[in-house]
């Protein structure tokens, strides 16, 4: 089978589930990414791949409705041409935009909804997001969830539709990372991790009050930023992007792991990748609480508000935070590998329905 696959997000940010899915895919198929470039300036990971991929490029102001207008031309004739002469048998699409794009040949065409995208914006731009996501929806044979509450968030549009929810994973050479769980019994917690982006959505707060209540803590913070991080003091370190195969490497100085969100729309619409790397490293997790989480809650401390954060604060300072099961944990992360998600679901979705 012949994917034509197209990414949103620039190869070298940090890796997530576009990245994984077309691995995976790869492995069984032939497969093309071709992946959007970033003008603004960060630092890019390798992300090491056999995948086969190539840029595309739009004018930037693309906020600019006649801007936008001769890009979705442009790109239309560009894929047009890409699709006609790859002869491809599936078109997969990871963004509302990408409907401007769809080339005029008949396809398999595979939406995967991976986020509340509309929710990323606060003013018309999102009411237009959300009506191209609407007609992409139409379109699509196959629409793919990441988290059952965007399946459900989205029901008003997919009566009828082929769906599916494909929850995210952990890398094969993730899976479970070994620890002396001695160690860890007696071993004082002193050094948090958050491994990720650092957005809006990310709550300083919480890293404020754990530092007021635990003088001996720091914090590790480890990925891209897409916000003015404010100076924590020297208690708070950030290493900046890393590349995921630095990852095992990494964490081996974590004590625990954190993720301290504010709770959004967008953010009640995550399956995080970063919860199942966490449970992979066998240490000691951190994380306010959403319905999406339920099935962490054999792994995770969580917190719903200030009152339980200050017990959780408790439980750092005595170094008695849930340890989780590590043959559970192993067992948990082995089914929710991406060649599980891929093969297990994905790949049979597309032959069922070819």
């Amino acid at each position: 089978m012949r994917i034509l696959y197209l990414m949103h997000v620039e190869w070298g940010w940090i890796k997530q589930r576009p990245h994984f899915i077309a691995e995976e895919l790869s492995r069984e198929h032939y497969l093309k990414v071709y992946y959007q470039t970033r003008y603004a300036k960060f630092e890019r990971n390798k992300n090491s791949s056999k995948v086969q991929r190539a840029r595309f490029f739009t004018i930037p102001k693309n906020s600019n409705p006649t801007v936008s207008h001769i890009n979705s031309m442009l790109l239309r004739t560009f894929f047009h041409i890409v699709a006609k002469f790859g002869k491809y048998d599936v078109i997969y699409l990871t963004h509302p935009t990408q409907l401007n794009y769809l080339p005029n040949r008949p396809a398999y065409i595979i939406y995967d909804c991976m986020d509340d995208h509309s929710s990323f914006y606060k003013d018309s731009a999102g009411i237009k997001l959300k009506n191209s996501e609407i007609k992409l929806f139409d379109k699509a044979d196959l629409i793919l969830f990441s988290s059952f509450y965007l399946r459900e968030k989205n029901k008003p549009y997919i009566k009828g539709k082929n769906v599916k929810v494909i929850l995210n994973g952990v890398s094969e050479d993730l899976k479970i990372i070994e620890v002396d769980r001695r160690d860890l019994a007696v071993k004082p917690i002193r050094n948090i991790f958050y491994i990720g982006t650092i957005a809006e959505w990310f709550d300083f707060s919480v890293i404020e009050i754990i530092l007021d209540r635990c003088p001996l803590i720091r914090f590790t913070i480890v990925g891209p930023t897409d916000i003015r991080c404010p100076n924590m003091g020297e208690r708070v370190e950030y290493l900046g992007s890393i590349d995921h195969s630095r990852l095992v490497e990494i964490v081996k100085e974590a004590d625990a792991f954190i993720m301290p969100f504010r709770l959004t729309d967008l953010i009640r619409a995550v399956d995080p990748v970063k919860m199942y790397e966490y449970i992979a490293f066998g240490k000691p997790i951190i994380s306010i609480f959403y319905d999406e989480l339920e099935k962490f809650s054999d792994f995770v401390n969580f917190y719903k508000n200030n009152d339980q954060l200050e017990i959780i604060c408790q439980l750092i300072n005595d170094s008695s935070l849930k340890l989780y099961n590590l043959e559970h944990a192993k067992k948990f992360i082995s089914n929710s590998t991406w060649k599980n998600r891929v093969e297990g679901i994905f790949s049979e979705c597309i032959i069922n329905d070819k």
